[in-house]
């Protein structure tokens, strides 16, 4: 059994890193277990369905971007990484890396979901930021087996958390023919 300290650096899953699978496949097994957490509205930020680049066709993917009027909390997860960053670096490339100073002691814009306690002490939560928002197009579909990977890890912590997380997620709708 591995022996860790107190990590110091988390990372804020909103897509596709709540899925256990797909979370523990980049981090190995350097990444801690998630605490379900919801991002409120009060952080400025909404939950977008974009697209990374149409040149050339592509999937649309998750992203979150700054949005000082958003009226939506954010559901997703905090998992604590150990010696990985790197990984999900090169995971969420093409999004812009911020990083959110937690301190219990303060205010917080981040609020656990469930029994399990966000950190006691101050540390580092990080969140991949979209650089733009491209609604999806038919150039751009969302990819059937991209949204049940998200869907099936918002499952991991119940129904309400998936009806949540579908009904804060703004441009599911394709409006631009071919």
């Amino acid at each position: 059994k591995k022996c860790f300290k107190k990590p110091k650096n988390f990372i804020f899953g909103y897509g596709s890193l709540i899925n256990t699978y797909s979370r523990e496949y980049t981090g190995k097994s350097y990444i801690g277990k998630p605490i379900p957490v919801i991002l409120l509205k009060k952080a400025g930020y909404k939950r977008i369905w974009t697209c990374k680049d149409t040149k050339y066709g592509c999937n649309s993917v998750l992203g979150i971007i700054k949005d000082k009027k958003s009226s939506n909390d954010i559901v997703g997860i905090i998992a604590p990484i150990y010696k990985c960053m790197k990984n999900f670096d090169k995971r969420e490339k093409g999004y812009k890396k911020i990083r959110i100073k937690y301190d219990p002691k303060k205010k917080n814009i981040i609020k656990s979901l469930s029994n399990k306690k966000l950190p006691n002490y101050p540390c580092n939560i990080y969140i991949y930021v979209s650089r733009k928002n491209i609604k999806p197009k038919c150039n751009c579909p969302i990819s059937q087996n991209y949204l049940d990977v998200v869907l099936l890890g918002c499952l991991e912590y119940g129904k309400a958390f998936a009806k949540h997380f579908i009904k804060n997620t703004m441009n599911w709708k394709n409006n631009n023919k071919v």
